[in-house]
C-alpha cells in the first residue's frame, strides 16, 4: 500500500503501533505495526523521528504530514519527508483513518478488559503464512545456517540435564506399561472428575505415578531429523517435535516414594530427586484458593525450556505453539489418569514465581512453569 493510491486519504498512527528500544543497542528504536505475516518491524536511531510519530494524535492529509515531518527533522525540502511518509504508510505504521478506526474499535474493547498486552500479542502472532520446510531443500539450508551461526548459541539438547541430589527412583518394567483395561477413550474422557476428594489422602502409589507418566509423558521413540539430529516423539503433538516441556513431581504422600521434588526423565522413565521434603512445603501456596491442590497426594508441574523451541522457530508465533502444546500435555495426563483410576485436577490459578522457587528454577527466561496438576487415586469410579 502506498500513499499515491489514496491521495485524498487522511492518515494516523496505527493503533497496532508499538515502539521500544532494541535490546541489542540503546541507540536503536524498533517499531512494530500490522498483523500476521504483514506484521512489520522497523529499526532506526532517530529519537526525533520517533517523537514525531508519537505526536500524531489526529488524522492528517499526506501533505500536512510531510510538512510536519520536514519541520521536525529540519529538512531543506519536502522530497525526503515525502519519501519517509510513504515508507511509513507502506509499512502500516501510518494507516488510513478508516482502517485505524476498525483496529481501534477492537482494541478499545480488549483494553477495557485489561487485555492490551494480549491485543499486541494477538496482532503479532496470528495469520502467519507458513512455508514448507520439512524435508525441503530450503529447510535444509535454513537449518544448516542455524547450526553454523554461533551468535544464537548451539542447538539445545532434547533432554534437560539434571543435577540430582540422590539416586534416581526407577519403576518396575511393567509400571509404565500398566494396562488401561477394557475401557474406551470415551470411558476415559467421561469419567474425569473436576476435583480431588480429600479422603483420598495417602492412596497414591509410586506405581501409579510410573504408569501415569509412562503413558502420558514418556518418550515413545526418538527420530533423526535432517541437519538437526535426534528429536523425541510422545503421545501428544509438539511443533516440529521439539518437545520443550519438562515435568516435575512434588510428592507429598506417595506410597513407595519419599517426600520431595523430582524431575521426570522421559527417556529413562525415572524420577530424579532435585529437592527434599522441606521444598514440598513451599508448593502449598502455588495454586491459591484451590482446595483440590491441597488435597492432592502429588502435584505435577509442566515447565517450558524456551530455547529448545525458539532456537528453531524464530518468530513470535512459536510462543503460541508452546502454550498449545502445554494444553495437549495436560489433557494427555488427565485422560491417562482417568483410565488408570486417578483423579487429576488442573489449576487455572498459578503463582509461577513461587512454583519456580520451589522447583529451583532461577531464570524464568530459560525455564518457567506453564501448568500445574494435582494427582490423587480414585477409590470409587462414580465419585
Amino acid at each position: 500500500m502506498t500513499s499515491a493510491l489514496f491521495p485524498d486519504s487522511k492518515y494516523e498512527l496505527s493503533p497496532l503501533f508499538r515502539a521500544e528500544r532494541s535490546l541489542d543497542s540503546e541507540d536503536v528504536f524498533k517499531l512494530f505495526s500490522g498483523t500476521g505475516s504483514d506484521r512489520q518491524t522497523l529499526e532506526f536511531s532517530s529519537a526525533d523521528l520517533l517523537n514525531w510519530l508519537l505526536s500524531l494524535t489526529q488524522p492528517a492529509p499526506r501533505a500536512e504530514l510531510e510538512r510536519s515531518l520536514a519541520r521536525r527533522l529540519d529538512f531543506a525540502d519536502l522530497e525526503e519527508a515525502s519519501t519517509l511518509v510513504d515508507y511509513f504508510i507502506e509499512h502500516e505504521t501510518l494507516t488510513p483513518e478508516d482502517v485505524a478506526s476498525r483496529y481501534r474499535v477492537k482494541g478499545d474493547i480488549w483494553e477495557r478488559w485489561g487485555w492490551r498486552d494480549a491485543y499486541d500479542f494477538h496482532a503479532a502472532t496470528r495469520g502467519l503464512r507458513f512455508e514448507k520446510l520439512w524435508g525441503s531443500e530450503k529447510g535444509r539450508e535454513l537449518f544448516e545456517s542455524y547450526v553454523a551461526d554461533p551468535s544464537f548459541g548451539p542447538q539445545p539438547t532434547i533432554f534437560k540435564e539434571i543435577e540430582a541430589i540422590g539416586p534416581a527412583v526407577g519403576f518396575q518394567e511393567d509400571d509404565d506399561e500398566a494396562p488401561i483395561g477394557g475401557r474406551t477413550l470415551a470411558d476415559a474422557l467421561t469419567c474425569t472428575a473436576p476435583a480431588l476428594p480429600a479422603d483420598d489422602v495417602g492412596a497414591l502409589r509410586v506405581e501409579d505415578l510410573g504408569a501415569l507418566l509412562g503413558h502420558a509423558f514418556s518418550t515413545q521413540r526418538t527420530m533423526e531429523v535432517a541437519v538437526l539430529g535426534p528429536h523425541q516423539q510422545k503421545c501428544y503433538p509438539s511443533g516440529g517435535a521439539r518437545h520443550p516441556l519438562e515435568l516435575y513431581v512434588a510428592a507429598r504422600r506417595v506410597d513407595g516414594l519419599p517426600a520431595g521434588i523430582y524431575h521426570y526423565d522421559p527417556l529413562l522413565r525415572e524420577l530424579n530427586p532435585v529437592a527434599d521434603s522441606a521444598a514440598v512445603a513451599q508448593i502449598d501456596g502455588v495454586a491459591p484458593d484451590r482446595p483440590e491442590m491441597a488435597a492432592a497426594d502429588a502435584v505435577l508441574f509442566l515447565t517450558v525450556r524456551w530455547i529448545r523451541h525458539n532456537w528453531k522457530y524464530r518468530y513470535a508465533r512459536s510462543y503460541r505453539m508452546v502454550l498449545m502444546e502445554a494444553g495437549h500435555a495436560a489433557q494427555a495426563l488427565r485422560v491417562a489418569g482417568s483410565a488408570l483410576d486417578l483423579d487429576l485436577a488442573c489449576s487455572p490459578t498459578v503463582d509461577e514465581a513461587g512454583a519456580e522457587r520451589a522447583l529451583g528454577l532461577l531464570d524464568q527466561w530459560q525455564e518457567s512453569v506453564v501448568g500445574v496438576l494435582g494427582v490423587g487415586r480414585r477409590h470409587n469410579r462414580d465419585q
